[in-house]
């Protein structure tokens, strides 16, 4: 038996979105991006926090990949070309990703401390 339930009009919202009516007619789920005037503001606490992990995911990157091509290129005898070679691109690919980290925890620090506001105490008028 098939519900005769129709939602003409639907109010969909998620965290850091606008709701906003789906016409009759579509899909109730739709990717849309926010409007201009939406914007999600948080605090600069919370900035600084994910900059921190992000620099601390991208440093263990570096130093777990680097310490790894070090390993591999001891024992270079040990295995072929082939698999040397993967391994290498691998390795290499992570350090990339671990750069990537590491510039977004850069320039989300910066935002941070940009946004950062002073306490009232600290305000000399």
């Amino acid at each position: 038996m098939r519900s005769r339930l129709r939602p003409e009009r639907v109010w969909l919202s998620c965290r850091g979105c606008v709701p906003w009516e789906a016409p009759p007619g579509r899909p109730l789920i739709v990717f849309r991006s926010p409007s201009a005037e939406a914007s999600v503001t948080l605090p600069a606490r919370t900035h600084h926090r994910r900059a921190l992990v992000l620099l601390a995911l991208g440093a263990f990157q570096l130093w777990l990949w680097g310490t790894r091509i070090v390993n591999l290129l001891q024992e270079v005898g040990s295995f072929s070309a082939a698999f040397v070679a993967v391994h290498l691109v691998l390795y290499v690919s992570a350090i990339g990703a671990g750069l990537v980290l590491l510039a977004l925890g850069r320039a989300q620090l910066r935002e941070a401390s940009a946004r950062r506001v002073p306490a009232p105490q600290d305000v000399v008028a």
